[in-house]
């Protein structure tokens, strides 16, 4: 395979002010910067207006060798979010002439469908190279509900070269909004599963700081209603009379902080649930390893990574079954239940607990690939595009 110069528009990358966001493409770029060079175009929402370019900018070095430049955008909310992806585009372009104007792509991936996948199409037209975007979950299922929307995104997708997604359940979403693409992968995230693996719950409980005795539901996410946080509260509310031993631990944060934190209190539940804020990525296989059931009750999803990291260090799973869920979570891994339903998830969570899950088997059933495999499919599908569009 060649070795290409790409541009990747996505806000979904960490940055050094946000070194925990999106830690599933940190890792599929830093495999892919071993395949083609990358620079790295991170767009950060502001509240207020202001001209392309002409805000602070960050501009570092990736530890895999890539150029990576956050830089401010403004995102009006209501209907001003229907021209996100053409001024996203604006302030990309005056950005890249003006601060990597030697910069010439061979290809630009927009890794998020709305606005960063529309807006790297039409920054492609402008540069004269294929673009090619990776949709990855509440893009579609969520944003692309909108009828204008996507309008854009139909428009995009036939611009584009190809399109990858990170679940069959996308594709079907995909073809289902008129938005299927004749070239179209499906690319499952990867793992590193020399990190996330069985671990001693003892000691990693003591590591963290945690009691060791009792039972812990773990929640390890972004903080968002629509990741049913509030749902999971409820449910552990019902569990919490029947199961005094059982703790639930909340880590991560988001926007729903503050106000789950208030419920919480509001009921009575400060010593049993904890808000343990964002936590640093090494610190996940520990928090794994800490818990006896991991609980995702989100109301949309791809592929989440946290599901199958829990997999792949032999913690059962309770999830809602939306998006890709399914297609990871497998007999003897867990346990899948209706999205909004509080007594399902209550009953699941009991379920969970009372079963005697073999860890082993857990470990087998986790399909993910290595980041590396992960990275390979996703960069030789780029070149071929690149190819066949040319």
């Amino acid at each position: 395979m060649t070795r290409l110069r790409g541009l990747v528009l996505t806000n979904l990358f960490a940055t050094p002010d946000q070194p925990t966001r999106a830690t599933f493409n940190r890792q599929q770029f830093a495999e892919l910067q071993k395949l083609h060079d990358l620079l790295i175009m991170v767009p950060v929402p502001r509240r207020l207006p202001g001209a392309p370019g002409n805000h602070a900018i960050t501009l570092w070095k990736t530890a895999s060798g890539s150029t990576a430049i956050a830089f401010p955008v403004w995102h009006p909310a209501m209907i001003g979010r229907l021209f996100n992806a053409w001024w996203l585009y604006r302030v990309a372009r005056a950005v890249l002439l003006k601060h990597f104007p030697e910069w010439r792509p061979q290809f630009i991936l927009g890794s998020f469908a709305y606005p960063d996948g529309v807006a790297a199409t039409l920054l492609g037209r402008f540069l004269g190279v294929s673009s090619v975007i990776k949709v990855h979950g509440s893009d579609i299922n969520l944003m692309a509900r909108d009828p204008i929307i996507r309008l854009q995104l139909q428009r995009a997708f036939r611009r584009a070269a190809g399109v990858v997604a990170v679940s069959r359940a996308l594709i079907d979403r995909m073809r289902q909004l008129e938005l299927q693409h004749p070239h179209t992968l499906l690319v499952y995230n990867g793992i590193d599963k020399a990190v996330f693996r069985p671990l001693d719950q003892a000691g990693a409980r003591r590591m963290l700081g945690l009691p060791a005795p009792g039972r812990n539901i773990l929640y390890l996410g972004n903080l968002k209603r629509d990741k049913g946080v509030f749902d999971l509260l409820r449910a552990f509310q019902q569990l919490a009379v029947e199961w005094p031993d059982v703790g639930l631990e909340f880590v991560g944060t988001g926007p729903a902080a503050k106000e789950l934190g208030e419920t919480i209190a509001a009921a009575g539940l400060a010593a049993r649930v904890k808000l343990r804020g964002g936590r640093p990525h090494e610190e996940m296989p520990y928090w794994l390893a800490a818990c006896d059931v991991l609980c995702l009750p989100s109301h949309a999803e791809g592929v989440p990574n946290v599901v199958v990291e829990a997999q792949a260090s032999g913690r059962p799973v309770v999830a809602s079954a939306v998006g890709g869920v399914p297609e990871v979570v497998r007999a003897g891994s867990g346990l899948l239940v209706p999205a909004r339903d509080i007594d399902a998830l209550h009953r699941a969570l009991v379920e969970a607990l009372n079963t005697s899950w073999d860890a082993d088997q857990i470990v087998r059933t986790c399909p993910a690939p290595s980041w590396q495999q992960s990275a390979q499919l996703l960069g030789e599908f780029i070149a071929s595009r690149i190819r066949g569009a040319s």
